[in-house]
């Protein structure tokens, strides 16, 4: 089954949006991963769903995108977020994605438009995919919720702090009332990180505003450059670092293009 939506996907006109939690039940047991947090979602989406996944500090006007058709698959993820943030629109996409959303170009300006039914099936997948409810209680061990374990949350399955929330109050996880939620996103996260003696909020709360390069897209540049196709000025440009710290990066790696030829040889 899972095969079959991984090559067909499935029309989002029949998925109402809470099956978008069935949906990522489906990935999930499909792959294998019960009810551990994913490491990486954008390789996840890469290897098993064929798009190729380019993240890079775009701005925040624009979360990221989807485009899919006429030989197209790829998404786009805004590093101008935090990490919990990138994260979520990485799934997001992926079920735009996986649904066959019918525009061949999805741009994701607000994730949580709650009036688009497209967008709320999006949602309710991402974080069902991110934030399994049985993952979630097992973190939780019947603590009672309180600052260090929504860090420790945060922190498990890499998450924001309002994402987390939300799932935490979903009827079908239903280990938060409406109230506490709301009482709970009137406290800034900052507040919530300090409270639980979190030793690098940075991490949850700044924007790394990394770069990600397609990984087939890298690794066809990288094939070119050692066979001598492509010369390190390109490859630096594709990678946006500076030619000289890519050689030296690359060559640790034994990475490294053809010795050149010696026109002396056969004299």
């Amino acid at each position: 089954m899972l095969e079959l939506i991984a090559k067909e996907g499935i029309p989002s006109s029949r998925v109402p949006w809470q099956d978008g939690e069935a949906l990522a039940s489906l990935v999930r047991d499909g792959l294998g991963m019960g009810r551990a947090p994913i490491a990486d979602v954008a390789d996840l989406a890469e290897r098993h769903f064929g798009l190729d996944v380019l993240a890079w500090p775009t701005g925040r006007g624009v979360s990221g995108l989807c485009a899919h058709g006429r030989g197209v698959v790829m998404m786009l993820v805004s590093t101008a977020f935090t990490r919990g943030h990138q994260r979520f629109t990485t799934a997001h996409e992926l079920a735009h994605h996986l649904l066959r959303d019918p525009r061949e170009v999805v741009i994701d300006s607000d994730l949580y438009d709650g009036s688009n039914p497209m967008e709320k099936r999006a949602n309710a997948f991402a974080a069902a995919l991110l934030m399994p409810a049985d993952g979630l209680r097992d973190v939780i061990a019947a603590r009672a919720i309180d600052a260090a374990v929504l860090t420790g949350l945060m922190r498990h399955f890499g998450v924001s702090y309002s994402a987390l929330l939300y799932r935490l109050a979903n009827p079908s996880v239903g280990l938060l009332g409406v109230e506490a939620r709301e009482t709970w996103l009137q406290r800034p996260v900052s507040a919530v990180l300090r409270a639980a003696n979190d030793p690098a909020p940075e991490e949850l709360t700044i924007a790394d505003e990394s770069k990600r390069i397609p990984a087939r897209l890298w690794r066809s540049a990288q094939a070119g450059y050692q066979n001598g196709r492509v010369g390190i000025g390109t490859l630096a440009a594709l990678a946006d670092e500076e030619p000289e710290q890519l050689f030296a990066r690359l060559a640790a790696n034994d990475i490294k293009p053809p010795e050149p030829a010696d026109d002396l040889a056969d004299l």
